[in-house]
């Protein structure tokens, strides 16, 4: 009985310890979508590419991935808000944009830009999940209205392959 009980006190959290794994899940996606946003302004689509889900990267390239790159310049951002559900996590960002037309002397103004968009947590890490349908969740953005991308099983994050796990 003795060893039962220690093991069930060893195993338990209390609710501080359940609030602070929380807030160092939410720190962590937080910085992540820090990181992701300052290579999206560096223009490093490379170091970018890494932080893409695993599901993402087993449909597309990083050749392909490069070639698709916009004309958007990304000025500024600010993360205004994380949220996690379980291995799901949403960062609400506000960022300024010039959209880029490939139109000559055609310059636009900067317009700022509130989405919300959507991590996913596989083996200890956060990745930007690209949507199911990225046009309905860029025309959600530039609306106002939230998108959340479909998600077949909840429960069950995207593998990593092998070729990324440290």
């Amino acid at each position: 009985m003795i060893v039962a009980a220690a093991t069930a006190t060893s195993c338990s959290r209390s609710p501080a310890q359940s609030v602070g794994a929380e807030e160092s899940d939410a720190n962590a996606l937080r910085e992540r979508a820090t990181r992701w946003w300052e290579l999206r302004l560096a223009k490093d689509l490379k170091a970018q590419y890494d932080l893409w889900d695993p599901d993402f990267k087993k449909r597309v390239s990083l050749d392909g991935f490069l070639s698709g790159a916009g004309s958007t310049q990304y000025m500024s951002f600010k993360i205004k808000d994380v949220a996690i559900e379980g291995d799901y996590g949403y960062v609400s960002v506000e960022y300024v944009a010039r959209i880029g037309l490939l139109i000559p002397n055609l310059d636009l103004e900067p317009q700022t830009v509130t989405s919300e968009h959507e991590w996913v947590k596989a083996d200890g890490v956060w990745y930007f999940r690209c949507p199911d349908d990225p046009l309905k969740a860029a025309r959600d953005a530039a609306s106002g209205r939230r998108h959340r991308t479909a998600r077949p099983n909840a429960s069950e994050p995207p593998e990593v392959p092998a070729s990324e796990k440290n």
